[in-house]
């Protein structure tokens, strides 16, 4: 993944205007590919076999609410949950089952925007000053990113989900903070400025 981002940005810097819809079109290709690549080849190991069925009985309390859900850390509060001895594991082992469960589509979409923050803040922080600081940051938000699917790490007080915040809030708004207070809303130094005109006399032509 860290080739291919480094090989589309440096095509970029080349010829930024041709490259950019197929740098798009090759990045949701290779990810889409290894994604479908993973899932082919951890399909049937016992822990997704497990989560299949727990995210399966899981969805027949999600559809009671589902816009709304349950109640916020249904999953420990409500006993009649876990009456599947599948659903006694401790936890929804996964961010997004345990979203719908406690706080249906309304606590999705928020999750969402607090994820997608991160993982676009980063990228383009990496995108743009590729330094030590921005490859770790987008190291640290993918890999989180990745627990988040097959463990659940929102409805408690956890790392996982403290960290995406920070990633963004560090990252998520900086671009359009830019784009709002960039230099043209700065203060305008006096070389810039020019010396002050004095001011008109009557009967006068200025520049005489």
């Amino acid at each position: 993944a860290a080739t291919l981002f480094t090989a589309m940005r440096g095509a970029y810097l080349e010829r930024p205007r041709r490259s950019v819809g197929v740098m798009a079109a090759l990045s949701t290709a290779v990810g889409a590919a290894g994604f479908g690549v993973l899932v082919y080849l951890l399909w049937d190991e016992p822990t997704l076999v497990q989560r299949r069925q727990i995210w399966r009985l899981l969805g027949e309390h999600i559809a009671d609410a589902p816009m709304v859900g349950n109640g916020w850390a249904a999953f420990w509060r409500h006993p009649q949950l876990h009456d599947d001895p599948l659903l006694q594991r401790g936890s929804a082992h996964g961010s997004v089952p345990e979203l719908l469960l406690g706080g249906g589509v309304v606590a999705l979409v928020l999750w969402l925007v607090v994820v997608g923050c991160a993982v676009v803040g980063t990228a383009r922080r990496a995108w743009r000053s590729p330094d030590d600081e921005a490859w770790l940051w987008l190291a640290v938000v993918l890999f989180l990113l990745t627990g988040n699917v097959t463990e659940s790490f929102v409805s408690w007080f956890s790392y996982n989900w403290i960290v995406l915040i920070a990633a963004a809030l560090r990252f998520g708004g900086r671009g359009r903070i830019r784009s709002l207070g960039g230099a043209a809303l700065g203060p305008v130094s006096g070389a810039e400025a020019g010396p002050p005109e004095s001011p008109a006399i009557p009967g006068t032509v200025r520049g005489a």
